[in-house]
């Protein structure tokens, strides 16, 4: 019993021993783990915060050296020099144990190298962006000779070309200027020299197809084709080459252009055209500025209409427009993409004027359900086209029209304040509708609405006595709502 006993009280003495043993392994191990946790954590000293703002300047540094071109513009030349001598400086400093101060002119002298990284080496390593694209867009780079798929993600640099072979691609550039292409564009990115104020000169490379320059405020960038050298400024310009590839039309959309050839210089104002072709010997021609056809107002269908039909196959679409100036003729595309490619009517309907309400108008029938896009550009007699109109969509849906209750757009209208034989009305009205004016069952026009749907208009009345002045406002769906107004002009 005593032998057992002595057994026991060695086994509780041994597990004891072991539990104590334990318990300070562990306080151990956490004093251990909170040193090495303040270590890590605890905020750096004077000393510490200097040398890791000496270490970033240093990569800065680095990174700087590798991205400095004979064409590198002075200025940043400047910011880097300074950068360097600051974090001499400041290395000086800090071994001299003057922490506080080489902190500082660390900081001084990161901000400088930064400021040309951002800048230059950014620039090299991408100059523009892809920001939007549809279709089939291809990308070769400087260093290949490969064309890849593009993607939203893609860098592009100088020396990358561009290819359009369906759909169109939108890209921006770093001072945010923008090119549209369209399909069968083929450019090159030349180069961008950056400027400090964040702006930017782009020099590109227009080889075939279509290309619109959108939103050019700085009037420096370049675009070189076969047949000179457009110069944007203060607005868009448009350049579309033939398919035979012998001439070029520019097309100054907003603001001012210039192109040059040789010695030969052309200024385009604002609404202008000219065009470039080839001559004997590969010699380049230059056509005189004129003055641009703007595009039709599209009036029916109503952008965003959405027409609920029993047999899509057998009804009528009618379009109609209000006339260009100068216009013999017009261009009629449909399409189920914005970019229009490819039209459903093939050759583009020709749709001749002659109207007595001077309202150009087109007719397709057995559209099938589905969303489309159409658009009209003015011909003049002389064959020139003139710029597509803005592009209007609508929809077709199969259904019973007479099953779909909705309530029609809100409108209202004063009585009307005479002027003689014209009355000047005010009003309120749904500002996606479309509000159309009537005097005496006759049309009169369209009433241009705001941005929130008010509308002030005058309207000329037919004869003395009483008029009616009708307002008609229609939704997207066709609803209407109209409102009568009866006035009387005495003829005086």
């Amino acid at each position: 019993m005593a032998a057992n006993t002595r057994y026991k009280d060695l086994l509780d003495y041994s597990v004891a021993y072991k539990t104590v043993w334990m318990i300070m392994g562990v306080a151990v191990a956490i004093v251990v783990a909170g040193w090495f946790a303040w270590q890590r954590f605890k905020p750096p000293g004077e000393d510490e915060r200097a040398r890791q703002v000496i270490k970033e300047a240093s990569r800065l540094a680095a990174r700087a050296d590798g991205c400095v071109q004979d064409s590198t513009p002075p200025e940043f030349v400047t910011k880097l020099k300074t950068g360097r001598s600051r974090l001499g400086e400041a290395r000086t400093l800090f071994e001299a144990g003057r922490w506080a101060e080489a902190s500082t002119k660390a900081d001084s002298a990161r901000e400088q190298l930064r400021a040309f990284n951002d800048a230059i080496c950014a620039s090299l390593e991408s100059v523009a962006r892809f920001i939007e694209f549809k279709g089939d867009i291809k990308v070769k780079t400087a260093k290949s000779a490969r064309w890849v798929n593009a993607s939203r993600g893609t860098r592009l640099l100088p020396g990358d070309r561009i290819r359009v072979d369906s759909g169109m691609a939108r890209i921006e550039f770093k001072n945010g200027e923008k090119q549209l292409l369209k399909k069968g564009t083929l450019i090159q990115i030349q180069s961008f020299e950056p400027r400090p104020d964040g702006g930017g000169r782009a020099v590109t490379t227009f080889e075939r197809g279509e290309l619109v320059a959108e939103g050019v405020t700085n009037g420096d960038s370049t675009i070189a084709t076969e047949f000179g050298e457009a110069s944007p400024r203060e607005g868009d310009i448009e350049l579309k080459q033939s398919d035979d590839g012998r001439s070029l039309e520019a097309r100054s959309l907003r603001g001012g252009a210039t192109f040059q050839s040789g010695d030969t210089r052309r200024v385009l104002g604002e609404v202008s055209r000219m065009q470039a072709k080839k001559g004997r010997g590969g010699s380049v021609e230059l056509g005189e500025v004129e003055a641009d056809l703007l595009g039709p107002d599209l009036r029916e269908p109503i952008d965003g209409r959405h027409f609920v039909r029993e047999e899509p196959a057998r009804e009528k679409t009618a379009f109609e427009w209000r006339p260009a100036e100068s216009a013999v003729r017009y261009r009629f595309q449909i399409a189920r993409n914005e970019w229009f490619g490819p039209v459903l009517n093939e050759g583009d309907e020709t749709v001749p004027q002659g109207s007595v309400d001077i309202r150009e108008a087109a007719e397709i029938k057995g559209l099938p359900e589905g969303t489309y896009f159409w658009r009209v550009a003015a011909v003049d007699d002389g064959g020139a086209e003139g710029r597509w109109s803005q592009v209007y969509r609508f929809t077709i849906s199969q259904g019973s029209p007479v099953q779909v209750d909705r309530p029609p757009p809100s409108l209202s209208v004063d009585k009307g304040l005479g002027l003689g034989d014209k009355f000047i009305f005010k009003g309120q009205c749904d500002p996606y509708a479309r509000l159309q004016v009537f005097v005496n069952g006759k049309r009169y026009g369209d009433v241009d609405l705001s941005d929130d749907g008010s509308f002030n208009t005058m309207v000329p009345v037919e004869h003395e006595g009483e008029n009616i002045v009708t307002f008609e406002a229609q939704d997207t769906y066709g609803t209407k709502k109209s409102i009568e107004r009866p006035v009387y002009w005495s003829g005086f």
